[in-house]
């Protein structure tokens, strides 16, 4: 299960309101998915105990309407919750990756001391160790997903997804 490191404390924005909800706690991962959905956070099902979409067009087809969200966990209970991210989910992430001997760790302190990844809303640790950085999308400009590679380290924006808690990904 993924971890909370630092939950935020206000409710500015409606992602920071569903975490209020309690979404890493809820009984199940439909209810933690409608919970997103009224805040108004569009979901997506993704295969249970993995990160593939299984909806046609992926985490486009995402919808924070409660009556679709229903179907999908009605058909799909164990489904894991996908989130877009950039403008059409509210949140950028960046996404430090750490499997059996690497680890993106390194990266991230190189970014954190360059200043790149200040102002994070939270931070949640990840079933493997790693560790995602949420930040509130600005709006700003377009931030495109992109990794670098050997380094274990990317960033899911606009065009990206994330699997989010209480979701779990096995293997």
């Amino acid at each position: 299960m993924h971890e909370p490191v630092a939950p935020t404390t206000s409710c500015d924005s409606p992602v920071e309101s569903a975490a209020h909800n309690d979404i890493v706690n809820a009984p199940d991962l439909a209810t933690a998915a409608e919970h997103l959905g009224v805040n108004g956070i569009p979901v997506s099902p993704c295969v249970p105990g993995g990160k593939r979409p299984l909806t046609a067009h992926g985490f486009q087809d995402a919808s924070a309407e409660r009556e679709v969200i229903d179907f999908w966990w009605r058909r799909h209970p164990g489904a894991n919750i996908g989130v877009p991210t950039g403008a059409a989910g509210g949140v950028d992430v960046v996404d430090v990756d750490v499997h059996n001997t690497v680890s993106g760790y390194p990266a991230f302190e190189h970014a954190r001391r360059a200043g790149f990844v200040e102002g994070w809303a939270w931070l949640v640790r990840t079933p493997s160790g790693g560790l995602h950085a949420y930040f509130l999308h600005t709006g700003e400009r377009e931030q495109r997903s992109w990794q670098v590679p050997g380094k274990h380290i990317d960033f899911r924006g606009d065009g990206g997804y994330i699997i989010i808690p209480p979701s779990r990904v096995t293997g």
